[in-house]
């Protein structure tokens, strides 16, 4: 993929990345590209910036919080809003260490599609 992706799922969950992935392609016509980890979607978000990405926390390697903290260091990348998709309990301190600019936290498992692409269209607009 040589153009930048509407949309970069990072999740090691492939059951995940592909219902994100259906539900934004086939309703809302959007470009979703994938990465496993915190470290593959940085090298993606890198080399061709996405308008969104929906991140999980929880990942081999890379982990999304650490995967925020990098992209909010780095000034060219660090303005693309980020939905944080994840099963785990947000804790407070969870959410400090998620930081700001979380556009949304949505729980995996009691997520419905039409929740997630309403979301993507507020964000997108």
């Amino acid at each position: 993929m040589d153009q930048p992706a509407d949309v970069l799922v990072i999740d090691d969950e492939e059951d995940a990345r592909l219902i994100v992935k259906l539900a934004l392609e086939k309703a809302m016509g959007l470009t979703v590209e994938e990465a496993f980890n915190g470290e593959e979607g940085l090298e993606i978000v890198r080399a061709r910036p996405p308008r969104l990405i929906i991140l999980d926390l929880t990942m081999p390697g890379m982990n999304g919080a650490e995967f925020l903290a990098q992209l909010r260091s780095e000034p060219d990348i660090a303005h693309i809003p980020v939905i944080v998709f994840t099963a785990r309990f947000i804790t407070e301190e969870l959410a400090d260490q998620i930081g700001v600019p979380s556009y949304a936290i949505l729980r995996k498992g009691s997520l419905r599609v039409e929740q997630l692409r309403s979301v993507v269209q507020d964000i997108l607009a």
